[in-house]
């Protein structure tokens, strides 16, 4: 099917897009004027209505299969927080460890990235890294700053529900049937318009082929018929 729709919308731009003089209606209809088969297809073509609603039927399929596709891209996260905290000393131990003051500050920054996302039949994925840096007056703390990393990942299947038939895997099957239905209508409305237009040219040219032969056969009697009047006369 995709081979066929691609040689008959070659036709189409063909016929759209053919170098040389360009055919009109008007050039055409009404007038005494042969063209050619390709020529005839092309306007044909061109000037079709029903083509031009449904011209763009296959492209908008396509892309309806790439946004329902879309499901599967990863996602990228990224976060900053910050935080501040102030914790009154209430206990001599602190004094023990350097705290020096009534209290101790605390300013802590935490910053994340990580990629997540689904892919088809049903699993989900998520991956990330996350760096933290604190800032601490408590004497608990000997580094300062103080920095952590960690890196997490996770992979979720599900064992019954959203298997092989997810939401997403069911949209992009959904699209792909919708865009082969697409391109089946365009191709055999194409190739339908394509028979019409061959068939009625052909139809035609009989009709002149046959009108010119019967005017050289009137011509023909009408000579004979000359003829014959003379040898009566001589």
């Amino acid at each position: 099917m995709s081979r066929l729709l691609l040689t008959l919308a070659c036709l189409l731009a063909l016929a759209r897009f053919a170098p040389g003089q360009e055919l009109k209606p008007e050039d055409v209809l009404g007038q005494d004027r042969e063209i050619t088969l390709q020529q005839a297809i092309e306007l044909g073509l061109e000037y079709n209505l029903g083509l031009q609603l449904i011209r763009n039927d296959p492209a908008l399929a396509r892309e309806r299969v790439r946004e329902a596709e879309g499901a599967y891209d990863p996602n990228l996260d990224a976060g900053f927080n910050q935080d501040h905290i102030e914790t009154p000393v209430a206990s001599s131990l602190q004094s023990f460890f350097g705290t020096t003051g009534n209290r101790t500050v605390d300013d802590g920054q935490r910053y994340t990235t990580g990629l997540s996302g689904i892919i088809p039949w049903g699993p989900s994925y998520q991956s990330g890294y996350t760096l933290r840096k604190l800032d601490s007056t408590s004497g608990v703390n000997s580094l300062k700053p103080q920095y952590t990393t960690d890196w997490t990942s996770r992979i979720t299947i599900p064992l019954l529900r959203d298997l092989y038939w997810s939401t997403p895997d069911l949209l992009v099957r959904r699209s792909a049937v919708g865009q082969e239905i697409s391109d089946a209508q365009f191709a055999s409305q194409l190739a339908d318009g394509i028979f019409l237009l061959e068939q009625n040219y052909w139809q035609l040219s009989a009709a002149r082929a046959l009108e010119r032969a019967t005017s050289t056969a009137v011509d023909t009697a009408k000579d004979l018929l000359e003829q014959t009047k003379v040898q009566y006369q001589v």
